[in-house]
């Protein structure tokens, strides 16, 4: 184990001595405030947090949840284990208990980024540049704080995605998959299937990129793919019998499944642009139905008011945001609110407008991603070592993204959006980061001036956006929050 640990941290940070020095100083700062938020973050708020510390509360007294229980039924144990033993072994409240997640998914962070080095290390070694600028964008966006602070699923598959993507690119630098790779990558494969059902998506897109491979005959990989399904299916798949046993499909969620159809979805869910206020009032309930200004401005804010935003009623309820009189109507001014809503709202309208430039450079990384897949899926051509991992990442990426697609419009929210959370594709994070990491470089290859220009705009965009980084919900609350304290038989 020491020795594994001291060969991760020497690919981590293998680089010249002033680039490894930002690096360190850019992981304190960004595992430093992950962890600061999962210590003062009140866990209580959180999307569906009531339904998620209820999954904790059934898993404590040794067996999974049913649907009478919590809307998050459908949901693998994984990431509630932790909390779960915490609640059992010592008798702590479900506050504590999700607490004590919150840190440990801070861990999970910092495995996270180290995950994310040693991937640029095996696409350009000892290229520091690469590794800052996908550590920049993978940790920019506030969606990154928010939901490692959060008791759910999506930091776990993150970090066991970015593990699956160095763990590939390992054995693609390599030349071909090794035995104790192909055990690694199938116990990865199996811990992601575990975490989140969405997961699957990742697996997808890993198999893909895996069947390619074995038609190019590259060693290994006929091996990982086997045990990786053996895996999957032993260690995982009984939870996904037990879910169609119980709910009539393994893909089961509290919502009813509509055939596939864009005609689940309104006109303007897809082609929406933010009614014009995606940057000067980017919060619910505005443009609340609309795919991808909700995306952004969740992405780089924090639409949905879970994070960021804060306040309170003369009551001594805790509410994020002066809610409407009726659904999707504007929020009212009232005095019976204090809070930093309106002045939250119109900081994040320059968030989002600053956050187009870093959004661009990950838009630039998919094509950069799509350019590399045609070489690779040609079995008579060779591909280098970084198209090959280029190509895996954005296999795993395009597999996501599509299958999000289907679940948006399969289990639609018409009424108001709902499922569109960037908390629900947080996979994608690291993974387009690398990807637009890949298409600076390659910026800096053609022209270091431009690279210049776009890296210091960048850090200047960095310490603008850096307040939506830590949460407003801070403990002890000063206002009143559901305790979700009933034990349930």
């Amino acid at each position: 184990m020491r020795r594994f640990l001291a060969t991760l941290c020497a690919d981590a940070f293998a680089t010249d001595r002033r680039l490894r020095a930002w690096l360190v100083l850019a992981l304190v700062v960004i595992d430093g405030t992950a962890l600061l938020n999962s210590l003062t973050h009140d866990p209580r708020v959180a999307y569906d947090a009531g339904q998620h510390l209820r999954y904790v509360d059934v898993l404590a007294t040794g067996r999974l949840p049913l649907r009478t229980e919590t809307a998050a039924f459908y949901g693998p144990p994984l990431p509630y284990v932790v909390p779960a033993l915490v609640r059992s072994l010592t008798g702590a409240s479900l506050t504590s208990s999700a607490r004590a997640a919150l840190v440990f998914q801070a861990l999970l962070a910092v495995v996270l980024s180290l995950a994310l080095l040693v991937a640029c290390e095996r696409l350009r070694p000892r290229d520091g540049a690469m590794k800052l600028a996908a550590l920049g964008l993978c940790a920019m966006p506030a969606v990154y704080y928010r939901t490692f602070a959060m008791l759910r699923g999506e930091s776990y598959l993150a970090t066991l995605g970015m593990l699956l993507v160095a763990l590939s690119l390992g054995a693609i630098a390599r030349g071909g998959v090794r035995r104790r790779d192909a055990l690694a990558i199938a116990f990865t494969c199996a811990a992601i299937a575990l975490s989140r059902q969405l997961g699957a998506l990742l697996l997808l897109g890993w198999g893909a990129f895996a069947l390619v491979q074995i038609t190019r005959r590259v060693p290994g990989w006929s091996r990982a793919v086997l045990w990786s399904v053996l895996a999957v299916s032993l260690l995982a798949g009984w939870f996904y019998v037990g879910l169609r046993a119980r709910e009539g499909t393994a893909m089961a969620w509290n919502l009813p499944r509509a055939s596939f159809a864009l005609g689940n979805q309104p006109r303007d869910f897809f082609l929406g642009a933010g009614s014009g206020e995606l940057f000067t009032a980017p919060g619910r309930p505005r443009f609340q139905k609309q795919l991808l200004p909700v995306l952004h401005a969740d992405w780089w804010g924090d639409y949905w008011h879970y994070f960021l935003f804060r306040g309170r009623r003369s009551t001594g309820a805790c509410v994020a945001w002066p809610a409407p009189a009726r659904p999707n109507a504007p929020p009212e001014e009232g005095a019976d609110f204090t809070g930093n809503y309106q002045a939250m709202l119109a900081y994040l309208g320059l968030v989002n407008a600053l956050a187009l430039l870093p959004a661009a450079i990950l838009t630039a990384g998919a094509m950069t991603g799509v350019r590399a897949c045609v070489p690779h899926a040609r079995p008579r051509r060779a591909a280098d070592v970084r198209t090959q991992g280029i190509s895996l990442v954005f296999m795993m990426s395009l597999a996501t993204l599509a299958g999000y697609l289907w679940f948006v419009v399969s289990y639609s929210r018409p009424d108001d959006g709902d499922t569109v959370k960037a908390t629900y594709v947080f996979q994608l994070v690291p993974l387009l980061a690398l990807l637009g990491a890949e298409a600076l470089l390659r910026l800096r290859e053609a022209s270091r001036p431009a690279f210049r220009t776009v890296a210091t705009l960048l850090v200047v965009v960095a310490l603008l956006v850096a307040p939506t980084w830590h949460s407003r919900w801070r403990t002890p609350l000063d206002c009143l929050l559901p305790s979700y304290e009933r034990r349930i038989p």
